[in-house]
């Protein structure tokens, strides 16, 4: 299983905080929040959200190409299955949408039984869950 490292923070849940590690099965920390730059385009919102970001102590820039880890992304049980099968390398990551309506319960388990770290994108389901009444009641706590 994978080894989470907190910094404890008393403003966060579970004592968590942007600095959180999680340790991954190829020994790597990994930073357990992030900020997903995949479609933005440079200058503009873009580039005020990163040095927002990293202003905020965020150390996880879509980056995953430094850490030299094998990541995979929307990989169900079947491909995952059928790399190991194949001798290919377990992927350290596997990065799935994953929010309070989409929980995929089986694929998590898989993976935590496998050290195979959960990155979910889409937690508030593409802007969807912002009118969600128990998601509003819960940040408004």
């Amino acid at each position: 299983m994978s080894h989470l490292s907190k910094e404890k923070c008393s403003d966060y849940p579970d004592g968590l905080s942007v600095v959180s590690t999680i340790k991954l099965n190829d020994g790597v920390d990994m930073p357990l929040f992030g900020l997903g730059l995949y479609l933005s385009r440079p200058g503009g919102e873009a580039e005020e959200a990163t040095y927002i970001a990293l202003k905020s102590g965020y150390r996880l820039l879509d980056t995953a190409q430094i850490y030299g880890s094998v990541g995979v992304s929307n990989f169900e049980v079947q491909h995952l299955k059928g790399l190991k099968r194949s001798g290919l390398p377990v992927p350290s990551v596997n990065q799935i949408e994953l929010h309070i309506f989409q929980r995929r319960e089986y694929l998590v388990d898989y993976c935590r039984n496998n050290k195979i770290a959960v990155m979910g994108y889409s937690p508030l389901a593409r802007g969807f869950l912002l009118d969600n009444p128990v998601v509003v009641e819960k940040a408004q706590k």
